[in-house]
């Protein structure tokens, strides 16, 4: 007997048979639920309901408001006055089968999808700020989602008169307003619990909606967050559930409505017997004038703890700062600091990257800065870089944080930022610690998968670390990570393992950064230009076409007198866009198969990856400050430039590890056509060791001999990597290799960066020149 289709795969099936025929709207779903006969339950339409484009009702706020419900006595009158498709009022209608459920419903199409549900729920249509007579005179519980709701999120003016006379003139948007329309009708044991945004909630002042709120006679009760992510895959929002009653207390219930009925009902238990809990997620009773937000209060909460035994002295970044000042980009104004002393940190306190730094690149941030010039009698401004980039130096800055979804670093607040550090004298050696044990924990990390999986090297490996854990003096030179790394990228590693001058140190590792950025720009320019992948490779045309409403400037620079910049931005394009491609079923397969690669393959996350492009831009950008923008220097300012690089060596090692060893670099030097695959004799190019070694791979479609290609060696598939890298051999076997650089009076220009007897070479360069020329050209307007 065959198996019968489950609800979801009906509906989903009979809506995408209506794909390009007919709007997803409302009426498409009715006439869907309606056809097939089934009547939803609350949590099938809140998913439904997405086809709509509207966002279901976050499920951790329906439980929530279920569990409330068995604390509430039972009421005689629930109002929901922004109800959609009535998914919460008709969950709470069952809940309470003697009371008068009443849904508002503000169109015919909500009205009937609701109506499908089939719940003990009064329902109307109408507005009630237009129409009052559509809400009843008293009620017991108003629930409203008001930043979920499809009403107008503009800020209207209405007049809003309280049981007991109060006459408040609201500024709020229409949900908002139509949710306070129904607090003001609260019995005096009547509560309100609405959805709102941080931002909404956390505004201040006399015309503020918290103020105009208790202008109205109500009372704020409970402020409690709702997990972040609550209403994925829909949208991401932050939202906090605000309880408003109609009779007072001294303090404000705040904390987090999580997941899980325990970890509910435990927040529950502490709202009704007002008790403390010692975790603050599961509820606090705090002074309501002092409250912010949750986040604040628990990085607060966590910085006490963290440094109560630390030794490290507080200090308020006023005190340490000479100046501090806000830049914006979109003022026009120049940014003029002194470089020495500034520490930049970011006013947007979201994401894992650095939220502080000491360069912010020739061009300038994207968004505002906070600029502060450091008092070095006071502190060392890469100590505090560090500081602010640690876990403890981010809870301090959350600890100030305001905002909602995107919190924020207030110029008001900045000076009364309290951070913890060591004494001047300790914070250098304090940094060439950090950098050391970085360093160790990275080639730990490798030697532990080095022995998972080649055990019989045991030897060699135990050897490695019991090096690696002597003195600093004593620590093997010859890092093995470079075995790991296709020959372009390893020679210039080892170029920079065997320098001592700080100098040139320092040019090795931005020679590094650069050719890597243009390494992993090449291979992903090799797998997306192809007819293929021809959206994505007109994205790629359009980025380097010049843009007049930009002052005539392409977006992704230009590809003819290519640079650094270029390189990332063009990474950062088609990483972006395979990211988007591998996420989706449809298209996974073709682009693992384009670029010669296994389902599971660690260089899938480092190719299609976004963690890499703040570590190869912070690079760039300190090369244009160091070259462009810099005076003399001397011993020790190039030895902090040199530790400066490699921190971000240290994070770029951490996220590719050994990756691009199972994606490995091949050059073909004569190719077979037997019993219907290709026999290609090759030079296998990994790691810095000349001369290469010699290998055979055997693969579904031809290799031109002489180029270069990768492939993780399963499926037979390769990559052929387009012509902007070359070996170059002078009366020998090839020993160097060229980068793409520019092309210029109709020839072009390659640089090495490892090998000194031939920095850079000029010739016609057809193939190059040829396919820039393809990569630049105007893309298809009908695409």
């Amino acid at each position: 007997m065959a198996r019968r289709p489950n609800r979801d795969s009906r509906v989903f099936e009979a809506l995408g048979a209506h794909r390009g025929t007919q709007p997803m709207g409302p009426n498409l779903l009715t006439a869907v639920l309606q056809e097939l006969e089934i009547r939803p339950t609350p949590e099938e339409l809140s998913r439904w309901a997405s086809w709509r484009e509207q966002i279901p009702v976050p499920s951790v706020f329906r439980s929530w408001a279920t569990l409330l419900a068995t604390a509430i006595p039972a009421p005689r009158v629930i109002v929901e006055p922004v109800a959609g498709v009535g998914v919460l009022i008709a969950t709470l209608a069952r809940k309470f089968p003697k009371a008068q459920s009443i849904g508002i419903c503000q169109s015919r199409e909500e009205l009937e999808l609701a109506r499908l549900l089939d719940a003990p729920v009064q329902w109307k249509l109408g507005d009630p700020l237009a129409d009052p007579a559509l809400m009843p005179d008293e009620i017991d519980w108003a629930v409203g989602l008001s930043p979920l709701g499809q009403l107008s999120r503009r800020a209207e003016q209405r007049r809003i008169v309280s049981r007991s006379g109060r006459s408040v003139e609201f500024s709020a948007t229409e949900s908002q307003l139509l949710a306070v329309l129904a607090a003001s009708r609260l019995t005096p044991t009547g509560r309100l619990d609405i959805l709102l945004r941080p931002a909404d909630w956390e505004l201040r002042g006399d015309t503020s909606w918290r103020h105009q709120v208790q202008a109205l006679g109500l009372h704020l009760d409970a402020c409690l967050a709702l997990p972040k992510g609550s209403t994925r895959p829909f949208a991401l929002l932050d939202l906090v559930c605000v309880s408003i009653t109609c009779i007072g207390r001294d303090r404000l219930f705040v904390g987090e409505i999580g997941e899980g009925d325990s970890r509910q009902q435990s927040l529950l238990d502490n709202y009704q017997n007002e008790t403390d809990a010692d975790n603050v997620r599961l509820g606090r009773w705090v002074e309501s004038t002092d409250f912010q937000n949750l986040e604040r209060l628990a990085a607060t909460e966590e910085v006490r703890r963290r440094v109560l035994n630390s030794g490290l002295k507080p200090a308020t970044l006023g005190d340490l700062a000479t100046s501090i000042r806000i830049f914006h980009p979109m003022a026009g104004r120049p940014l003029s600091a002194d470089p020495s002393n500034t520490v930049f940190i970011r006013t947007e306190l979201i994401g894992r990257r650095p939220i502080a730094s000491l360069a912010i690149g020739e061009e300038g941030p994207r968004r505002p800065v906070l600029v502060v010039e450091v008092d070095r009698a006071k502190a060392t401004p890469e100590y505090l870089v560090e500081f602010f980039n640690s876990e403890l130096g981010r809870l301090t800055l959350l600890a100030w944080q305001s905002g909602g979804s995107v919190p924020r670093l207030l110029r008001r607040d900045v000076e009364q930022v309290v951070v913890y550090l060591p004494p001047v004298s300790d914070q250098v050696p304090a940094l060439n610690l950090i950098q050391r044990l970085r360093d160790m924990h990275v080639r730990l990390h490798e030697l532990e998968v080095r022995v998972s999986e080649r055990p019989d090297l045991v030897s060699d490996v135990e050897r490695r670390v019991n090096a690696l854990l002597k003195p600093a003096t004593s620590v093997d030179a010859q890092d093995r990570w470079e075995e790991s790394l296709p020959f372009p990228l390893a020679t210039i590693y080892r170029r920079f393992l065997t320098f001592t001058d700080p100098q040139e140190q320092r040019e090795a590792l931005l020679h590094f950064f650069e050719a890597y950025a243009q390494y992993w720009a090449i291979v992903l320019l090799s797998g997306f230009m192809h007819p293929r992948f021809e959206e994505v490779a007109d994205q790629v045309r359009a980025g380097f076409q010049a843009d007049a409403d930009k002052g005539g400037r392409a977006k992704l620079g230009s590809m003819k007198h290519a640079n650094f910049r270029t390189w990332i931005d063009v990474a950062g394009l088609l990483s972006k866009a395979g990211r988007k491609l591998v996420d989706r079923p449809d298209s996974k397969a073709e682009v693992l198969e384009r670029f010669a690669l296994p389902d599971d393959a660690d260089i899938i996350g480092t190719l299609f990856g976004k963690t890499l492009l703040p570590v190869l831009s912070d690079a760039a950008t300190r090369r244009n400050d160091w070259h462009g923008h810099a005076g003399v220097t001397n011993p020790d300012t190039e030895r902090n430039r040199v530790r400066e690089l490699q921190g971000l060596l240290t994070t770029l090692r951490e996220h590719v590890g050994e990756s691009w060893g199972k994606y490995r670099l091949y050059q073909a030097t004569s190719l077979d056509f037997e019993r219907g695959v290709y026999r290609v004799d090759v030079k296998i190019l990994m790691g810095a060791a000349t001369p290469f070694h010699a290998g055979r791979a055997t693969l579904m479609d031809p290799i031109t001999v002489g180029n270069l290609f990768v492939t993780s060696g399963v499926g037979d598939f390769a990559l052929q990597l387009c012509p902007l890298l070359r070996l170059h051999s002078q009366n020998g076997p090839p020993r160097a290799c060229y980068f793409y650089n520019r092309i210029a009076d109709g020839r072009v220009r390659w640089v090495s960066y490892h090998h000194e007897p031939a920095p850079d070479l000029v010739d016609a360069g057809q193939d190059a020149t040829e396919y820039v020329a393809d990569v630049t050209r105007q893309p298809d307007p009908k695409i």
